[in-house]
């Protein structure tokens, strides 16, 4: 699994040097096993900044696309197969706290890849946002077992920025006992 993950992250990164995608940074799940280690995901999230004008509220995938076609990856539904890896690319535009992630993300080595991953702090108000079931059992999962990886003033200061912070109580409160 190693070689196919080191083989996709080196065609992400070939994408954003020709400009298909913008900078970016992996967030999710595989973001969340980078900082709190395993939970199941069948995919690898990607956010990307999408740098040019977006008008209405559309946004051109052809670069990706053309991309995909050109290197004969399956795409099938909103994921795309690289190097035997499910992909999904979303473009950090509908939401300051998607871009913001992008922005703040570290970088890191994955065998001798450079790469960029979310911090657990905007993961974990990305979740918080998103709030869908897998998400309240993710951060469950790090609350129950990476709480000190988390730098909880940095958290806090993004809660609060991004009005995540009642919810973060009530998931807690309900979750967390």
């Amino acid at each position: 699994m190693e070689k196919v993950l080191k083989r996709t992250l080196e065609i992400i990164n070939e994408m954003e040097r020709s400009a298909v995608i913008g900078k970016y940074a992996i967030v999710g799940s595989v973001g969340m096993i980078y900082h709190a280690g395993p939970i199941y995901t069948d995919d690898l999230d990607i956010f990307y900044l999408y740098k040019a004008g977006v008008q209405e509220g559309l946004i051109d995938l052809s670069p990706l696309y053309r991309f995909f076609e050109k290197n004969n990856f399956t795409v099938e539904g909103q994921s795309v197969y690289i190097g035997g890896v499910k992909v999904q690319f979303v473009a950090a535009v509908k939401s300051s706290l998607d871009a913001e992630a992008v922005e703040n993300a570290l970088e890191v080595l994955y065998e001798g890849v450079r790469t960029r991953v979310s911090s657990l702090e905007y993961i974990i108000a990305m979740k918080l946002a998103a709030f869908r079931a897998k998400d309240k059992a993710h951060l469950t999962f790090v609350f129950e077992n990476a709480k000190d990886k988390i730098d909880a003033e940095k958290l806090s200061t993004i809660l609060e920025r991004f009005k995540l912070s009642a919810r973060l109580k009530d998931f807690e409160e309900k979750y967390l006992k």
